[in-house]
């Protein structure tokens, strides 16, 4: 995601913003953040970001802290690093070892993006036999 995106916002890391955000390109978070965010692009939650919010956006990568449900039309990549504290509903995930999760995980129907190595055995054979 870092490479491919031309149009960016930053919230710097000594930013802390508390409110609701929508917009139609991607984000960069290093600081602080209370509320919701709704986005027609990318986010990426940096290792020194704190963020409490619901989130919806097309693609999230996580490296720091993230509180709150997250609804994503794409996938959410979970660094080794990064802690997530909410529910989430999404087509693709990848958690590396070492992330902390603690929620439940809602996978839309794309077989395609459904990461075989982070979806249980019970979920990946319904998903797939709907494919048949």
């Amino acid at each position: 995601m870092r490479e491919k995106e031309q149009k960016i916002s930053v919230l710097g890391t000594t930013t802390a913003f508390k409110g609701r955000m929508v917009f139609s390109n991607s984000l960069i978070i290093k600081g602080r953040y209370d509320g919701e965010i709704e986005a027609e692009g990318n986010i990426l939650i940096e290792e020194t970001a704190t963020v409490r919010a619901k989130v919806k956006a097309d693609n999230l990568e996580l490296f720091g802290q993230l509180h709150g449900d997250v609804e994503l039309k794409g996938k959410l990549e979970l660094s080794e690093k990064a802690v997530l504290q909410g529910n989430v509903t999404v087509k693709g995930i990848s958690i590396e070892q070492g992330a902390i999760f603690s929620g439940h995980i809602n996978m839309l129907k794309d077989v395609d993006l459904v990461d075989v190595f982070s979806t249980g055995p019970a979920q990946l054979k319904k998903l797939l036999m709907e494919k048949i």
